[in-house]
Order: structure tokens, then C-alpha cells, then sequence
């Protein structure tokens, strides 16, 4: 088996959010982090793959959290200018993987089942970028976290500032894999309070 690891970006400056959303506490009194990392441990832990974290030079609180919990984490010294920052930073420190499983940290609802599904898409085509999709209402939106494979390496090592992946993917339509899924929660993060306290509903629910 070929195996890709798992990089969640959490070195983002969370300016909608008005302070460190990713150390903001659920209704169960764990932070999102903490939310976020749950699943895609479990997808680690049962696939044997490497899970990283890429977390701001600043953000000491999230750092103390992940070394409290013995997870890995990388430290991008320029993640102020952007995701693409982060993003290459990422690749450029876990070069020896065989492609990217690529999420963000505040996205703490997607379950183990969507992670599954696009893990074993990208084992039956490691070669193709896979991505997550949902139809809501009669119209099919693009979610996270999203696989790229090994040969993407080079042009995503190049991203810089706030694009993204988003560039690349629209580069290759050609070695776009979906997966279907019903879960919406592919599409929801936390970038407000607001959104926040709605998350909160939805896990008391």
C-alpha cells in the first residue's frame, strides 16, 4: 500500500474570528481542535498513515495543546502571507509522502466515513487529485479535505499567499477524481462566532 499522510493546515490568522478559534471550546469543553483531529487520527491509527500539523510561529497556546497530545506538528514561519504558505510549507517538509491528504483544521464535523471514502478512492487512483462532493438542493458543491497525489508535489510546493490549492485543481480537470458523498459537513467551517455557536447545535443535537 502507498501511503499519503494526513496535513492539517492550522496556521491560518482567524481575523473573521476575532481570536484562536481553533483553541475556541465546544459544548463539550474540547476545543475545535480537538474536534478536527478525532477523525482523521482514526483514519491514521487504522490506515497506519503520518498525521502533521502546520500551526503559526505564534500560536503557542495550539502548540502546547498538540505536544500535551503527542501529536506532530510543523511550524511554517511565514503562514501570515496566506494558506499557499502554509500549504507548501507542508509539502516541503513531508516530502518522503506519497501524496497529500489535505484538511483544515476548522473543519471539525466531517466524518470518519467521508475521510474513508476519499482515502480509498486515492488508493485505487493514486496517481489523481480526489475531492469530496455533496448535492445540496440540485446543486453539487466541492468540499475538504481534499488527496493530491505525489506528481502534484512540485506545483504545490510553489503556492504562496491566500489562493490556495483552488488553482491547481482547476489547472487538471483531468486528474480530478470525485467522491459522492451526503455529507454536508464537507462544506462547513469556522470562520465567525456565529458559526460557532452553530456548530455547537448541531453536536447537542
Amino acid at each position: 500500500m502507498l501511503k499519503p499522510g494526513i496535513l492539517l493546515l492550522a496556521a491560518g490568522q482567524a481575523r473573521r474570528f476575532g481570536a484562536d478559534k481553533l483553541m475556541a471550546k465546544l459544548t463539550d469543553g474540547q476545543p475545535v481542535i480537538a474536534h478536527t483531529l478525532k477523525n482523521l487520527q482514526w483514519l491514521a491509527q487504522k490506515y497506519g498513515l503520518e498525521l502533521s500539523v502546520v500551526v503559526r510561529h505564534d500560536n503557542h497556546p495550539l502548540m502546547q495543546f498538540l505536544q500535551a497530545k503527542h501529536i506532530s506538528f510543523t511550524i511554517c514561519p511565514d503562514a501570515i502571507q496566506g494558506m499557499g504558505n502554509s500549504i507548501a510549507h507542508g509539502i516541503r517538509s513531508h516530502q518522503h509522502w506519497h501524496g497529500w491528504f489535505i484538511a483544515l483544521a476548522d473543519m471539525p464535523l466531517v466524518t470518519q466515513d467521508t475521510l474513508e471514502k476519499i482515502f480509498l478512492q486515492a488508493q485505487q487512483t493514486p496517481d489523481n487529485i480526489v475531492r469530496p462532493i455533496v448535492e445540496i438542493e440540485g446543486n453539487k458543491q466541492p468540499g475538504h479535505p481534499v488527496y493530491f497525489p505525489r506528481n502534484m508535489g512540485f506545483e504545490l510546493n510553489k503556492l504562496a499567499g491566500d489562493q490556495g490549492a483552488k488553482k491547481i485543481i482547476a489547472q487538471h480537470p483531468d486528474m480530478l477524481k470525485w467522491v459522492s458523498t451526503e455529507d454536508q459537513h464537507i462544506l462547513t467551517d469556522i470562520d465567525t462566532e456565529k458559526e460557532l455557536q452553530n456548530i455547537n447545535r448541531i453536536n447537542s443535537d
